[in-house]
């Protein structure tokens, strides 16, 4: 039997089970916190995941900083106690990292201490800017009676403060040189270990989850008084069959026009889009430049242009977990660490932590309506793609 713990004190119960117990027992089930930070001038870039795995007692943490041209990476696992306050459910530490959600939905607060490999350290803290942005219902598909391959999802986007320690330099971060995006999720995805061993979905309406000729494009663009997120899973030429964010058998597409927190305009849903173009970084596959259009429920069209704020401005997120058959899911003992870097500079190891065309989280100037913002481009295509110059 589950125990009790403080927070059943709390009027949360949704299932007959204790608050600090999870009606479906899948061990894929993982409850989320990610963020990037990034400055306008492109010197740097701090981002990092928290998955925990209830289901299986762990907590785990990856963490990348992007320094000029050189990605630190740093992965940490340890396992949890399931003990109401004390849990890391509610107090998120992992080693020499934690976060703190200070005024839900509005401020939180990450700090990395310098007792790692690397002797990084931050605290750098999030003010909501815009209003957060929840995904559309996702449609369910065949899967577990409990939990039925649905992804709750929301994003925030907004302003930092702080301060980065890296390579001996010490950068003070405040609203005016500092944006980015924090966003939540929970569901049983999989991770990449469970990913490994359960194999992937198959595919439906003659699209593969990683079929050919797919572009992935998940943004958090942000201008003074508006912005927009959006996240893609598209295959050339075929049908958009509606997949959900859990569920990319088919293509998919969301998303939303926002306004500052304290705007009363109403949220906008994107239903659409057209007129994308993308250019890679001239002899690469390293992303450059690109536009689209956004097409609102009303029919309103919204023409946006992005290009990277320098070379290598990009966070290679198999630094954070990502495509590591240990990391996400992976049980590696009461307590993990390890680290590695990624000499951005030097093309020739690209394949080796970029394996598609675009790879990363870019951090990119944007423009629209004669309005200059700053924003996150998560972008990855599968060839063959030849009206972006990709035919194999």
């Amino acid at each position: 039997m589950t125990m009790l713990t403080e927070l059943d004190e709390h009027f949360y119960h949704q299932t007959p089970s204790p608050v600090d117990a999870l009606r479906d027992t899948d061990p894929r089930y993982v409850d989320q916190h990610w963020f990037q930070c990034m400055d306008v001038e492109g010197r740097w870039i701090v981002g990092a995941n928290w998955p925990v795995w209830p289901n299986t007692g762990m907590i785990e943490n990856g963490q990348i900083i992007v320094h000029g041209d050189t990605q630190y990476n740093l992965r940490y696992s340890s396992t949890i106690e399931r003990d109401g306050y004390k849990s890391a459910r509610v107090n998120q530490q992992v080693g020499p990292a934690s976060m703190e959600v200070i005024d839900p939905l509005r401020k939180a607060r990450f700090t990395l201490s310098p007792d790692n490999h690397w002797g990084i350290s931050y605290d750098l803290t999030m003010d909501t800017y815009l209003r957060p942005v929840q995904t559309r219902t996702p449609i369910a598909f065949a899967g577990s009676a409990t939990l039925p391959g649905l992804l709750p999802y929301f994003e925030i986007m907004g302003r930092w403060t702080g301060e980065l320690n890296v390579d001996g330099v010490t950068y003070e971060v405040n609203h005016e040189n500092t944006w980015g995006q924090r966003d939540r999720c929970w569901a049983s995805l999989g991770g990449e270990r469970w990913q490994g061993w359960t194999g992937p979905a198959p595919g439906g309406g003659g699209v593969s989850p990683r079929g050919e000729g797919r572009i992935h494009w998940h943004s958090h663009i942000q201008f003074d008084d508006i912005g927009f997120w959006w996240w893609m899973d598209e295959f050339i030429g075929k049908p958009r069959l509606g997949g959900t964010l859990a569920d990319n058998r088919g293509s998919h597409f969301d998303g939303a026009v926002t306004f500052p927190i304290d705007d009363p305009k109403e949220e906008i849903r994107v239903v659409d889009f057209k007129d994308i173009d993308i250019v890679a970084q001239p002899g690469t596959k390293k992303f450059q430049s690109a536009t689209i259009t956004l097409i609102d429920e009303n029919g309103e069209e919204y023409p946006l242009e992005f290009e990277i704020i320098k070379p290598n401005s990009t966070r290679h997120i198999r630094g954070e977990g990502y495509g590591q058959p240990r990391f996400l899911g992976g049980w590696q003992g009461d307590w993990h660490e390890e680290y590695d870097k990624y000499d951005l500079s030097d093309y020739s190891t690209y394949d080796s932590f970029a394996h598609q065309l675009w790879d990363g989280e870019h951090a990119v100037r944007c423009r629209f309506d004669g309005r200059e913002g700053i924003g996150h481009m998560e972008m990855s295509g599968t060839p063959p793609l030849p009206q972006w110059g990709f035919p194999e």
